[in-house]
């Protein structure tokens, strides 16, 4: 039968010196008086809570959105958007605006269309949306 090995050390015996080398532990240093935190209001929780859960994901949405729009990343979801063709002025329609109702492959086609801006005197622009 084998015997365990105790995981304490034995003590020396006595009279026995100490190795060489070793010496008695240093006396420790006073440590400062340590004050007691007082305990956190529950106002300040709350606060808090209503922070992490409310402010701040709206904030990292809000700089998000800002940083993609200053970046020009995305496309119009306007019905027409003003663009230059061929040095004048000109409304174009948005081949993209039925995308935010429907899918890419089943959205419907608008009717191209460009109107020049500013308006030609004398006109008078009628928009008929629908059928």
């Amino acid at each position: 039968m084998k015997t365990r090995k105790s995981r304490h050390r034995k003590s020396p015996p006595a009279g026995a010196q100490r190795p060489v080398g070793r010496s008695a532990p240093a006396p420790s240093k006073p440590k400062p008086a340590v004050h007691p935190r007082p305990p956190i209001s529950r106002r300040r929780i709350w606060l808090f809570r209503f922070l992490f859960a409310v402010v701040f994901p709206i904030l990292a949405i809000a700089i998000t959105e800002s940083i993609l729009v200053l970046c020009k990343v995305g496309r119009p979801m306007a019905f027409s958007y003003p663009a230059v063709i061929e040095g004048r002025s000109v409304i174009l329609s948005n081949p993209y605006f039925t995308w935010q109702f429907f899918q890419p492959q089943m959205a419907r086609e608008i009717q191209p269309f460009a109107l020049p801006t500013p308006k030609p005197e004398n006109t008078c622009r009628i928009f008929v949306l629908g059928s």
